[in-house]
């Protein structure tokens, strides 16, 4: 019976961490659309222009995008078209 309870422990332990990591990654895409605002900024209402890219260790990319007219920077997880 011990073995059974801790194997459905494990199990929810599992789901929950997998539904977490989608959660996430959910809630950075939603961040990421809504930072990028179709490439206006917000500031001043200028187009914004691709900076440059970082690779985090086991992090991914960073790709950083300035106003050309403000100079206000975001940076956003994917890389934006």
């Amino acid at each position: 019976m011990k073995d059974f309870l801790r194997c459905i422990l494990i199990i929810f332990v599992v789901c929950g961490v997998i539904a977490i990591a989608i959660l996430g990654g959910i809630y950075d895409a939603k961040t990421t659309n809504k930072n990028w605002n179709n490439g206006i900024c917000e500031v001043c209402g200028g187009d914004y222009k691709f900076k440059c890219a970082v690779h985090l260790k086991n992090g991914g990319d960073t790709f950083y995008y300035s106003c050309e007219d403000c100079d206000h920077t975001i940076n956003t997880r994917s890389l934006m078209k």
